[in-house]
């Protein structure tokens, strides 16, 4: 996997922006939409992902269930990030993660792995092709599975992907992309400002 970073506090203070386009993540240079693509969600239906978070803040990650390190550090940091914030902000952000391993992500492991983190995130799988183009549509490395490669526990195999979450504002354009060191309070101070983003 593309490098780890452990679960950080929530309290951890951070400093506001310097300026009103700063962000913690890597600002998007010039107009980049959200993405197209149709993909199966949990509950083994067609989702549409522009049609079905349009005008909502979203946070996209594309990982796998069995990874060691970011996606599940990832997920955790995003679930705690959303508490912090408050209900009302958490209201109007939609958590998507889309499985790079869809081999051993079926609907069911999506779900049960997802309920670990928070019920409400989103998880979709397809087929490897369709994985691909989803990944091309959002302007992100295709992951690349390693097969003949053991994980660390000695069992499995590893599937290397691109470790950043792309936060999409209400207004349907992609404004930032937070990267595996991205802590909690940062996402906290970003969260709010993609929510309202218009």
């Amino acid at each position: 996997m593309l490098g780890g970073s452990g679960a950080r506090a929530a309290g951890t203070p951070v400093a506001a922006p310097s300026l009103p386009g700063d962000w913690h993540g890597t600002a998007t240079v010039g107009t980049v939409r959200r993405p197209s693509f149709t993909l199966t969600d949990t509950d083994g239906r067609r989702f549409d992902f522009a049609q079905a978070t349009a005008g909502h803040a979203t946070l996209l990650f594309f990982g796998y269930t069995h990874c060691p390190d970011v996606c599940p550090t990832t997920m955790a940091d995003l679930a705690v990030a959303r508490q912090v914030v408050g209900s009302a902000v958490a209201a109007k952000v939609t958590v998507v993660f889309v499985t790079t391993d869809p081999a051993r992500d079926t609907p069911a492991v999506l779900a049960r792995w997802l309920r670990q983190f928070d019920a409400r995130f989103i998880g979709l799988t397809g087929t490897s092709a369709q994985v691909a183009a989803a990944q091309r549509a959002v302007g992100v490395p295709v992951a690349l599975a390693d097969p003949d490669g053991a994980g660390p526990d000695g069992a499995g195999y590893l599937v290397g992907h691109a470790a950043q979450v792309l936060g999409i504002g209400p207004d349907d354009r992609v404004h930032v992309r937070w990267f595996a060191d991205t802590t909690v309070a940062e996402y906290v101070a970003d969260v709010p400002r993609l929510a309202a983003a218009v």
